[in-house]
């Protein structure tokens, strides 16, 4: 398989990316695949904060995986009657629940989960056009860009065209 974007990681991260590349972007969803092992998309993100027994989020409203930062706010408005405490002080920190179903709203906006590829990176090579990762399913992706949210980088790597890493973000 052959695209024009894999994005490594169905996470906060990967879900926003893809996200972003397709709605601000305007890079055609057949072009783009997110790489998780997950049976879907945002999966060990829910298993983590169902364990902690986490109610509210620590980041205020605006931080959501949508594109406008008050997209959060104006999805919570249609809920406000059926759901008491949607945000907590201070700040605004959305609950998990509303958090998670604004999330999903997100996915299925943006196709995101037709997208989901469910496999692991085994193995990555960089060449002068792509990017090319053997995954755990045996099969093998190339990308002529490629996006993975490593947690001991500070931010996201991005591979170009060149094969070389472009720029780390955040």
């Amino acid at each position: 398989m052959t695209l024009d974007w894999l994005v490594i990681g169905g996470g906060i991260h990967g879900v926003h990316i893809a996200a972003s590349l397709i709605g601000e972007g305007k890079v055609d969803p057949g072009g783009i695949r997110i790489l998780d092992p997950g049976q879907r998309l945002l999966e060990r993100w829910r298993t983590c904060t169902e364990t902690t027994g986490m109610t509210h989020l620590r980041s205020p409203s605006v931080h959501n995986l949508d594109l406008s930062p008050w997209s959060l706010v104006e999805f919570a408005k249609d809920l406000k009657g059926d759901r008491p405490n949607l945000f907590a002080p201070p700040y605004d920190r959305p609950h998990l629940q509303l958090f998670n179903d604004h999330c999903d709203q997100v996915i299925q906006t943006f196709g995101l989960d037709k997208l989901h590829i469910r496999a692991r990176a085994v193995s990555c090579s960089l060449d002068c056009d792509a990017v090319t990762v053997e995954l755990s399913n045996g099969t093998t992706v190339s990308a002529a860009r490629g996006v993975s949210f490593l947690p001991w980088v500070r931010g996201s790597i991005l591979l170009g065209r060149n094969g070389r890493q472009r720029e780390t973000l955040g």
